[in-house]
């Protein structure tokens, strides 16, 4: 009573109850352990009250202390398992799913399945744990696991246990089985390894043809499969899904969560793994009612959109669909961020919703395209504009304020769909208080002839008074006749925007323009057609303006949404003739250098305005020794969405190849080619070795474009060709360049160095380098020989085909068979055949070597071709055949259909050659037999279970005790794979130089989080000696791994109970100053010839060894492997055990028998 007492007086707060329970804990404890439990007589009802608050507690180490406390009082005082039926009709009566009870119910699980025998099929467990599994915290659904895992447990034994005649027991063998492949698929999913994860995968079929769980279950399954981040578990997932289902067949949660999966950009990169379309035709069968509802909930990236629009476009839109839904599409196109495709996609979108759009009402119709586009998206709005004005025959009804906002913006930015005459007459059918801001609209116009400024009579405007007044008249006039809503600041806005636009399209010259109205154009953000005019007229005036309006300009041009307008403008108007030109790329440029916009805005200036650019001539020059950029080469989801809008939407404009040819050509003498080659020199040092079509790839590339072109201007007539040809050579041999880069500088040094002691003296030093730079040799010597026959006298050729001889029994396969290949060509030249004494027999040899098949070889090779091209040719063949990236692609070869059939068919195999392998398919890759049995990594219970920090009194017969001293390694590997042993052999103290070791990855790469559950211990090397003594002097004997003079034998060692276990240094071993210390120095014997094991293996050794003895407390005896047990021993057996055996061999391998041995007991003690 008194403990009740207690109790009562401490219930308040949390902290007064975990006091409490620590006490009452403490109490019980000592009772059991000293047994005096029969004389002394606890109140049930303290542990009552605690079983009724236990729901209420929030904090998670106080629920489980206070269940240890119940589970110790009924463990000692028997019969009260009821108070296990109060906590769980606590919980009944409150929410499972929270945070504590989930705890709570972890914790007594066990219990409650003794007095709920059907806590299995119980809906509220089911569910818990269905929430559990749906959650997006790990930690929620690894509770989750853990649960269902008992819940399996609790069938199968229901089963095997009762008498079941409702169903067999294979059938309730084979119910298990799913749940168990159920649960070890969810479980595997929390990895991110594919290799572990897609073969479980592959169960999927048994588990939806089996039938054996119910669809919230499968639900669940599908849901964690598709949200899965591993890319490859991502593809496999939607492949398999699109294939087995169709949309209609998935729960609306799970289709969802599936569009949400395919909304990613790296499913459709068109230079690598793309989504095939097939998946999609097969999944989009049947009703898409929910999907196209759904279709509006996820935040689309462009390219996933316009791929799905694109299908779907194929298919019947549900006649179900409402307008909210096609609204909610909508506004996720004008989400878009990739202009180019955002505009296919409002095409896409017009044409899918085409039904739809034309039964909308007038102000259904303003909605939608307010809601589809934004105010720089071309869209003709006009059209179906003028046709909803009217309603069987009758206009309309408008509401004030319909023609503003974003929908007048759209319309003044697409007004070159309509005409002055069209727009003026749709004007007219609409009462004069409703245009709201379509009255400034016509000022848009470039007109043509006065006709078209019929409109002018509706607001009673005298256009003369427009036309001659300078702009702030024109504001005036403005204010003073169109004027709807004086306190209104955005109609003000557009009012001055349509002034503006009027007076630019009416100024004939910039000259007599001020600069105070310059400053007020520049205030407001102008349409792209009002800028064009602008550029116009720049282009136009006689004036040298001055640089405060460049820049202003330039700054107006930059922050409006129009900015590729303005170049496009300025581009096109731009003449090399204009006296304003030098201004104008000078202004220009020093704005984008000042404000490092230079980098950013020069691919957009070389695109669209090449003229501007070759007119001054740092700007280019700067560009293509400096950054070489070409464009920028893009990365990433940039990249995937460029190579998407070339290949499904329509070619990347590459006209900047055209910028560059042409400036190689302009500039191209010999300093500029040297710095050319200098910047490869220079990309070549930073990195020595690049992957294909990489950035340092792209560059080199480029850089060979250049050259290229700049020696086309000269040919074999540039001077100074010998600096070039040494420099070509030193690439071609002393760098690892990719194949195409190898091929143009063989093809250059073959046709333009005329050295020839320079190609025997390379062919001579070719015999001592490697296979490729071998191949460029030859290569380059076959290229000059088949293009200058008459170089090399009759002495040089057979110099030649001596070397050539021997390079054909060279070490390297590559090497010999090129060797042959040029040697058999040379030979069936006319110059070498007559030249060479017994050059047929040569021919003859090489073809009987090689069994007739060279000429296949040869047929596959493109360098045994290119002589045959001029330079131009075949550097767009290099480029076509090696299947560069299509923005490294010149333009269309229009003279490569032209040539012979032979030829042309060899190059195109030669391409099919290069193209890189695809990757396989998943269906391909982890296409398996489907078996029961699947690999799972082991997902420990204490993860979930929490453990109480009560403190308890030291039991009688206290557990064997290990201390592991590691402070002398100083390894992190070693030290994690140390700690790793410890914790799977139960070992909790580690003795370490630093605990911060255990922060840094080296050791978190073995130690897998072994060190979150160990005791560790910070001993520097400097204190062991004193660490030591003192566990000495509490009973600790001191064991060390060390080779001496007296070490004992490991093989019959026996292990203290109180052991410290002294491991060395992985060079130096243990200290002499430590060695005098041991009590037993053990040596482990050795059969092989290297000295020592590895420090981690050996600490494994021991602390195996440490366990078996001493923990296990099992002697397994096993026998000789022929004799057995002797006879002398056979005496001390408690126990004699014998395999049970059903073939013709007596007896098993004593290895295998020990093992059987040492995991059945582990199964029937640990597991």
């Amino acid at each position: 009573m008194a403990l009740y007492e207690f109790y009562e007086r401490h219930n308040d707060v949390e902290d007064d109850i975990a006091i409490t329970v620590q006490i009452i804990h403490q109490f019980l404890f000592s009772l059991n352990i000293y047994d005096d439990t029969k004389g002394i007589t606890v109140a049930r009802k303290v542990f009552a009250q605690l079983a009724k608050c236990l729901t209420n507690i929030n904090e998670r180490k106080l629920i489980v202390n206070i269940i240890a406390c119940i589970q110790l009082y009924t463990k000692t005082y028997k019969g009260n398992d009821d108070l296990y039926q109060l906590i769980w009709t606590a919980l009944k009566s409150s929410s499972m799913s929270e945070k504590a009870h989930v705890d709570i119910f972890i914790q007594l699980f066990d219990e409650f399945s003794t007095i709920q025998p059907n806590l299995y099929i119980d809906l509220g467990v089911i569910e818990t744990v269905q929430s559990l599994l749906k959650s997006q915290q790990r930690d929620e659904r690894k509770c989750g696991y853990y649960l269902f895992k008992k819940i399996i447990n609790c069938f199968t034994l229901s089963s095997k246990n009762a008498n079941n005649i409702l169903f067999s027991s294979e059938y309730a063998q084979q119910i298990e089985r799913s749940w168990m492949t159920y649960i070890t698929i969810l479980e595997n999913l929390e990895e991110n390894q594919s290799h572990l994860i897609l073969p479980s995968l592959q169960n999927l079929d048994e588990l939806i043809a089996g039938k054996q769980l119910q669809s919230s279950w499968m639900d669940i399954l599908f849901s964690r499969i598709i949200i899965h981040k591993n890319n490859q578990v991502l593809r496999w997932s939607l492949e398999y899904f699109m294939t087995t289902f169709t949309s209609s067949d998935l729960n609306v949660q799970v289709l969802k969560e599936l569009l949400e999966a395919c909304n990613t950009n790296v499913l459709y990169n068109c230079e690598g793994y793309f989504l095939d379309r097939k998946y999609f035709c097969s999944f989009l069968k049947g009703d898409l009612t929910n999907l196209y509802t759904l279709l509006g909930d996820v935040n689309w990236k462009s390219v996933p959109l316009h791929n799905l629009l694109s299908i779907l476009e194929e298919n019947e839109v549900p006649k179900s669909l409402t307008n909210d839904q096609v609204l909610k599409v909508a506004s996720r196109v004008r989400a878009l961020q990739d202009y180019h495709i955002r505009k296919d996609v409002v095409i896409l979108v017009n044409r899918l919703f085409e039904d739809i759009v034309e039964d909308m009402t007038l102000m259904e119709y303003i909605v939608y395209v307010e809601m589809l586009c934004n105010a720089t998206d071309k869209l003709n709005v006009f059209e179906q504009l003028y046709k909803k004005i009217t309603k069987n025959g009758v206009i309309v009804e408008i509401v004030d304020g319909t023609f503003k906002g974003r929908f007048y913006e759209i319309l003044v930015n697409n007004i070159e769909d309509t005409t002055p005459v069209e727009f003026t007459n749709f004007l007219k059918q609409i009462p004069m208080a409703k245009h709201g801001w379509l009255k400034f609209l016509p000022f848009h116009f470039n007109f043509t002839n006065g006709k078209e400024l019929h409109f002018t009579k509706m607001y009673g405007i005298d256009i003369v008074d427009y036309i001659t007044v300078s702009l702030m008249e024109s504001f005036e006039n403005f204010d003073n006749h169109l004027t709807s809503d004086p306190d209104d600041k955005m109609e003000c806005e557009q009012r001055r925007i349509a002034a503006i636009a009027f007076y630019i399209h009416n100024l004939e010259t910039l000259d007599d323009v001020t600069e105070e109205i310059f400053q007020e154009i520049f205030n407001y953000v102008l349409p792209k057609k009002t800028i064009e005019n602008l550029c116009n007229r720049l282009y136009e005036t006689n004036r040298i303006l001055d640089k405060w309006i460049i820049d202003d300009l330039i700054e107006l041009a930059a922050s409006s949404r129009y900015f590729n307008a303005f170049f496009v403008g300025l581009g096109e108007c731009v003449k090399p003739s204009s006296r304003s030109l030098h201004g104008i790329c000078h202004g220009l440029c020093k704005y984008l250098e000042k404000n490092r916009l230079w980098d950013k805005y020069a691919p957009i200036l070389l695109e669209k305005c090449p003229i501007l650019i070759f007119n001054v001539d740092n700007v280019l020059q700067h560009f293509i020794m400096s950054d070489f950029n070409c464009g920028n080469v893009k990365k990433g989801e940039n990249r995937i969405e460029e190579s998407y809008r070339n290949a499904c939407i329509g070619a990347v404009d590459r006209s900047l190849k055209y910028v560059f040819r042409t400036q190689a050509i302009k500039e191209g003498d010999t300093n500029y080619i040297l710095r050319l080659i200098e910047r490869h020199k220079e990309i070549s040092r930073k990195k020595p070795r690049y992957f294909s079509n990489s950035y340092e790839h792209r560059l080199k590339l480029r850089i060979a474009e250049s050259i290229v072109y700049s020696i086309s201007k000269f040919g074999s007539e540039i001077s100074e060709v010998d600096e070039i040809m040494d420099n070509l050579w030193h690439i071609l041999l002393n760098e690892n360049n990719q194949l195409n880069i190898n091929y143009i500088y063989e093809y250059i040094i073959g046709t333009i160095d005329k050295r020839k002691q320079v190609f025997l003296k390379k062919l001579e030093e070719a015999h001592s380098q490697s296979s490729s730079q071998q191949v460029s040799v030859m290569s380059a010597l076959y290229t000059c020989c088949m293009s200058n026959e008459d170089l090399f006298s009759t002495l040089e050729r057979n110099t030649i085909v001596a070397n050539l001889l021997a390079l054909t029994m060279g070490a390297n396969f590559h090497t010999r068979l090129f060797a042959q290949m040029i040697l058999q060509a040379l030979m069936e030249t006319e110059a070498f055949n007559v030249s060479i004494f017994c050059g047929r027999q040569i021919i003859q040899s090489i073809s009987i070597a090689t069994m007739g098949k060279l000429g296949q070889h040869a047929h596959d090779d493109l360098r045994h071709l290119m002589y045959k091209f001029n330079l131009l040719q075949l550097w767009d063949i290099i480029l076509l055949v090696t299947n560069v990236p299509y923005d490294e692609q010149g333009y269309e070869l229009f003279w490569y259909s032209d040539l012979p059939s032979d030829t042309l068919e060899r190059l195109n195999n030669l391409r099919s050659s290069f193209v890189k392998k695809s990757e396989l398919s998943s269906e391909e890759v982890f296409e398996k037999e489907i078996i029961n049995q699947i690999q799972r990594k082991i997902n420990p219970p204490f993860e979930v279970l929490e453990s109480s920090n009560l403190m308890v009194y030291p039991e009688k017969n206290s557990n064997n005790e290990m201390f592991v001293i590691a402070s002398l390694i100083d390894k992190l590997p070693n030290l994690g794979g140390i700690a790793r042993t410890c914790e799977v052999l139960g070992i909790k103290n580690l003795v370490m130089d630093s605990k911060k070791d255990v922060e840094k990855n080296d050791f978190k790469n073995l130690s897998m989080t072994a060190e979150n559950s160990l005791n560790i211990l910070e001993v520097k090397c400097k204190d062991l000696r004193d660490f030591i003594i003192a566990k000495q002097r509490e009973g600790f004997a001191v064991v060390g791994a060390e080779q001496t003079c007296n070490s004992e034998n490991f093989v019959n060692f026996i292990f203290p109970e109180k052991c410290i276990l002294l491991l060395g240094h992985e060079k130096h071993g243990i200290s002499p100053n430590l060695l005098g210390l041991l009590d037993h120095a053990v040596e482990i014997p050795q059969f092989g010839q290297i000295r020592s094991l590895n420090v981690h293996v050996t600490g494994a050794l021991f602390m195996w060894e440490y366990c078996k003895q001493r923990i296990l407390k099992c002697i397994l005896l096993l026998g000789h492997e022929k004799h057995g047990i002797s006879p002398n021993l056979l005496g001390l057996l408690d126990h004699a055990v014998e395999i049970p055996q059903f073939g013709q061999i007596r007896s098993l391998n004593v290895h295998v028998t020990g093992a059987l041995f040492m995991w059945e007991y582990c199964k029937q003690r640990i597991l």
